[in-house]
């Protein structure tokens, strides 16, 4: 019925080929096939042979009573038909913006997957779904999901947490009928810092074709700094730098004796009472080995927390201590930059991190473990770094 189809495309002026793109509404076969034998049988009714293209949309709202393709798309259904026979839109159902995974039932499956396996990661989520991984991270956010990693600590023994309650009530007893108690703590440690203690792979790629015979190496066991600090509200006593392995005598003689010193000074800087301030320890061997125990309360007679003490500091509890929950991840955090090439340059670094500590950090840092004090003691005697803002 339709003749010359090789010359219909060339026919059509070059001005309707050149109208900028119309969205146009989705039409049926029926009205498909409709407006391609309409174009032909008014194909060349108008001057010059040209398609008459408003008689094809006219006669086709009248037809349907809907708006009619512009003359664009017309041309578009008529090219369809012409170079595949088929008047169909196969792009239908995939054109536009792609349909969303983002669903509520895809979204509750989610959740129930994360309520019954919460470890399971997201990548066997997305396997599991049949999601996308990127689809699964944006509806975890949708549920305020948050992805963590569980901390290691040191293993608490059976009677610890009892002790480590007893001790937290005893502190916070004290800290409630004498505001002031924990203003005068001066809690002490130390600590090993390594020199080569860490390496950014960030910096350690680069491109290439072909993989590098090469690879970054670091001693087994690395130069190291011993630092020793006492911190309170008021100040940081030290860094004091530690040569070779520290025992009893070098504890006593090179830390505690200097301490002593520096602690008067410091009150008699800060207006602070001698007579008032107290001193705590961990257990260390060290710390109570060879008398000095004996030695330390002589210094600050019944002012003292420790281990074997009246004042029982409890064991294995370094996250209700500032140097430990607070200080030495500072320090740690910054001895780095600028990286030292030497023992020198990094005990340096530490001096100058823990000169550059403002006072209102140290009273924020003395509040902080009140806190902590409060939330171990609400745990039972329980660890409280992965609960604690």
């Amino acid at each position: 019925m339709v003749t010359g189809l090789h010359n219909v495309k060339n026919s059509f002026p070059a001005a309707f080929k050149d109208e900028p793109a119309v969205v146009m509404p989705q039409f049926n076969v029926h009205e498909r096939v409709w407006l391609v034998q309409r174009y032909y049988m008014l194909f060349g009714s108008v001057k010059q042979g040209k398609p008459a293209l408003v008689s094809v949309q006219r006669a086709f709202e009248h037809t349907f009573e809907k708006k009619a393709p512009a003359k664009k798309n017309l041309i578009k259904i008529v090219d369809k038909f012409v170079e595949t026979g088929n008047v169909m839109n196969h792009n239908k159902g995939h054109s536009g913006r792609p349909r969303t995974a983002r669903t509520n039932d895809n979204t509750g499956k989610i959740l129930e997957k994360v309520l019954q396996s919460p470890k399971k990661s997201v990548r066997r989520l997305s396997s599991e779904l049949d999601l996308s991984i990127r689809s699964v991270h944006t509806m975890l956010k949708d549920i305020n999901a948050f992805s963590y990693k569980i901390q290691v600590f040191q293993k608490l023994n059976p009677n610890d947490t009892l002790v480590r309650s007893q001790f937290c009530a005893r502190t916070l007893a004290t800290q409630y009928d004498d505001p002031s108690f924990l203003s005068r703590w001066w809690w002490s440690d130390e600590c090993h810092i390594q020199l080569n203690g860490q390496v950014n792979k960030q910096n350690l790629r680069f491109w290439g074709w072909q993989k590098p015979d090469e690879c970054e190496t670091k001693p087994l066991h690395s130069e190291r700094i011993t630092v020793w600090c006492a911190v309170s509200q008021h100040a940081i006593i030290g860094p004091y730098f530690i040569n070779g392995i520290l025992n009893a005598a070098m504890y006593r003689e090179q830390i505690m004796d200097r301490f002593v010193g520096d602690l008067s000074t410091v009150c008699d800087t800060l207006n602070l009472n001698y007579d008032e301030q107290i001193f705590q320890q961990d257990g260390a061997p060290v710390h109570v080995g060879k008398g000095n125990l004996e030695y330390i309360e002589s210094l600050f007679p019944g002012r003292v927390i420790s281990r074997n003490s009246e004042y029982a500091y409890p064991p294995r509890s370094p996250d209700l201590t500032p140097p430990d929950a607070f200080l030495w991840g500072i320090i740690k955090e910054k001895a780095f930059n600028p990286p030292p090439r030497t023992l020198q340059e990094l005990s340096d670094n530490v001096t100058r991190i823990i000169t550059e500590i403002h006072a209102d950090t140290l009273y924020k840092m003395v509040r902080n473990i009140e806190r902590r004090l409060e939330i171990c003691l609400e745990r039972n005697g329980g660890h409280v770094e992965h609960v604690i803002s």
